[in-house]
C-alpha cells in the first residue's frame, strides 16, 4: 500500500522562524492496518503541541503531542471514517524557548476499506471467444485493472483496461483482451486492480476446467458400493486423469488444480434419501481415485435426482441416471457445497 505525504506551510508569521516546524500529512490509509496521520518534524526543539480538528458530521478532535527533540518527529493519528473526509482547525505550537505561533489546517484525508473482487453472478461472466472477463469491484471507484491471460498452448496477453469516471463502486466492469481464436483455451488471469485513490488488489481467475469423459458406473439401485465388474471403468479414466494433471501441472500453481466427483441418482425414493445416496456414490468414486494414487485435492458432492441425465417421471429406475460426473479445475465447476476427501 502506498502512502502519500504532504508537506504543509506554516503560512501565519510565529515569534519563531517559520521553519523551525514543518508538518507533513499522510493523508490516505487501509482501515485495519493504519491511520491517517499529520507529522510533526521539529527543526528546533518542541515543548508542546495541539491540533484541534472538526470533520464529518461535526465530529471533533484533539491531538496533542508532548516534546518533540529538534531533528526527530511525531505522528499524531486522525480517527477519520471509511472513504474520503475533511477537516478543519488549528495547529498551536509552543517552542521549548518559550516561542509559539498557531496556523489554521485545512485538508482532506482518504481511508479504504480495502478493494476486492466480486463475483457476478449469471450467465456471461467469461467469455473465452470474446476475450472478456465480467465482475465487480468493490470497496472504490474503480479506475482500471492491469491483466495477464496465459492460454494453453498459446502466447500470453497483457494489458490494462480502464474504466470511465462513471463507473462507481459495485458496478460490472469488463476487462477484454485480444482472443487468437475460437478454440482459446484460457487457464488463468491474473488481475492487479486499482481504484481512484491509487489502492489496489490482485486476484486470480481460473476459467479452465476439464470434463473428464468415461463410461459410467453403473450402480444398483439404492445402493452406493462400486460394483466389481463396474471398476475396470473406474480404471480406464485413471490413465485420463493422470494425463491431464501432466499435462497442466506446469501452467496451474502447485495444490490448486482439484479432482471433482459428482454424484447423481435416479428418481426412484424420495429426494433427501436420494441426495444422500449421491452424495454417498461421489465420495466412494473419489475414495477409489484416491486409493489409486491420485494425489491432487479430491472434492465430491451430490446432487440427487436434481441434475438427470435422462428426463424421467418419478419413481423411475433408470440406470443412466445413477452416475457420477468428473472434472479437474481450480475453482468449482458447479455451485454446489462440495466436500473434501
Amino acid at each position: 500500500m502506498r502512502r502519500l505525504l504532504l508537506f504543509l506551510l506554516l503560512l501565519l508569521p510565529f515569534s519563531a522562524r517559520a521553519d523551525d516546524l514543518q508538518l507533513e500529512l499522510r493523508d490516505k490509509a487501509l482501515r485495519g492496518q493504519g491511520q491517517p496521520a499529520l507529522v510533526l518534524i521539529a527543526n528546533k526543539t518542541v515543548s508542546q503541541a495541539t491540533v484541534r480538528l472538526t470533520g464529518p458530521g461535526e465530529k471533533r478532535l484533539t491531538l496533542r503531542a508532548g516534546s518533540i527533540q529538534a531533528g526527530h518527529r511525531q505522528e499524531l493519528s486522525i480517527d477519520a471514517p471509511v472513504g474520503r473526509s475533511r477537516w478543519a482547525g488549528t495547529l498551536a505550537v509552543t517552542f521549548a524557548d518559550g516561542t509559539e505561533g498557531e496556523m489554521p489546517l485545512s485538508f482532506s484525508v482518504y481511508v479504504s476499506e480495502g478493494l476486492r473482487f466480486e463475483r457476478l453472478e449469471g450467465e456471461g461472466e467469461f467469455d473465452a471467444k470474446a476475450g472478456t472477463l465480467r465482475f465487480a469491484i468493490r470497496g472504490g471507484q474503480p479506475s482500471h485493472c492491469e491483466y495477464t491471460v496465459t492460454f494453453d498452448g498459446k502466447p500470453e496477453r497483457k494489458g490494462v483496461t480502464r474504466f470511465g469516471s462513471e463507473v462507481r463502486e459495485g458496478d460490472p466492469v469488463v476487462v477484454s483482451w485480444a482472443p487468437h481464436g475460437d478454440d482459446d483455451v484460457v487457464l488463468r488471469i491474473a488481475l492487479v486492480c486499482h481504484d481512484t485513490e491509487t489502492f489496489f488488489f490482485t486476484h486470480e481467475v481460473f476459467p479452465w476446467k476439464v470434463t473428464v469423459a468415461h463410461d459410467d458406473v453403473i450402480f444398483e439401485t439404492g445402493k452406493w458400493d462400486i460394483p466389481e465388474h463396474e471398476r475396470p471403468k473406474l480404471d480406464a479414466v485413471l490413465e485420463t486423469i493422470r494425463t491431464t494433471i501432466r499435462r497442466y501441472g506446469e501452467a496451474i500453481p502447485k495444490g490448486m488444480m482439484k479432482l471433482y466427483v459428482a454424484g447423481h441418482t435416479d428418481t426412484v425414493g424420495d429426494a433427501a434419501s436420494n441426495m444422500t445416496l449421491s452424495l454417498r456414490r461421489a465420495e466412494a468414486i473419489a475414495r477409489y481415485f484416491r486409493d489409486r494414487g491420485v494425489t491432487i485435492p479430491i472434492l465430491y458432492t451430490g446432487f440427487g435426482e436434481s441434475r438427470p441425465l435422462v428426463a424421467t417421471p418419478d419413481e423411475s429406475d433408470e440406470p443412466r441416471n445413477r452416475r457420477a460426473d468428473y472434472f479437474i479445475s481450480v475453482e468449482d465447476p458447479l455451485p454446489a457445497r462440495w466436500r473434501k476427501l
